[in-house]
């Protein structure tokens, strides 16, 4: 089962994902990447562009085959960030929690806020709203908090996690 890095948007999916599988020597992958890749593929039209022209709806559905079907082929040594708003998604939520190990980031409103001010992400005129209306699909998984760590600390007690986990199994 993969490691599954989720949470909503800026709260350090990424980062801590590809640093985390470097620590481990693990692939690691964004499934925005990969749905993105889908999306250009299928329709000629990035995440974004489907977003600014109202088609979010077919950028989800892009993300839930891509969760149910290439997640299902990944290895068992692998760390996955999940999009900020797939777990959102309560059936790809209850998916991910029961066929991979998730590990659901937090942080505080004003952290979200201070790291998106200046990004280009597609939802980040919208994020406050988002950020409590998505708040229960968070509520699943692991959940390991990121405001005032340090990466390097957020990686240390993640692979204690991980490997903690890895041990019991």
């Amino acid at each position: 089962m993969a490691i599954a890095i989720g949470g909503f948007m800026a709260t350090g999916k990424t980062t801590i994902g590809r640093e985390l599988a470097n620590h481990f020597g693990w692939p690691f992958h964004d499934l925005d990447d990969v749905v993105n890749a889908h999306c250009l593929k299928q329709f000629e039209s990035s995440i974004s562009d489907l977003i600014v022209k109202g088609r979010e709806s077919v950028f989800r559905e892009v993300e839930r085959q891509c969760v149910m079907n290439w997640m299902s082929t990944l290895s068992d040594s692998t760390i996955v960030a999940l999009g900020g708003g797939t777990l959102h998604n309560t059936t790809l939520g209850s998916y991910i929690e029961e066929s991979h190990r998730l590990i659901v980031l937090q942080a505080e409103w004003n952290s979200i806020k201070q790291r998106i001010e200046d990004s280009q992400r597609p939802f980040r005129q919208q994020a406050e709203q988002l950020f409590f209306e998505r708040r229960q699909g968070y509520q699943c998984g692991t959940p390991f908090f990121t405001d005032n760590k340090d990466i390097s600390v957020c990686i240390q007690e993640l692979a204690g996690i991980i490997l903690g986990d890895l041990n019991v199994n």
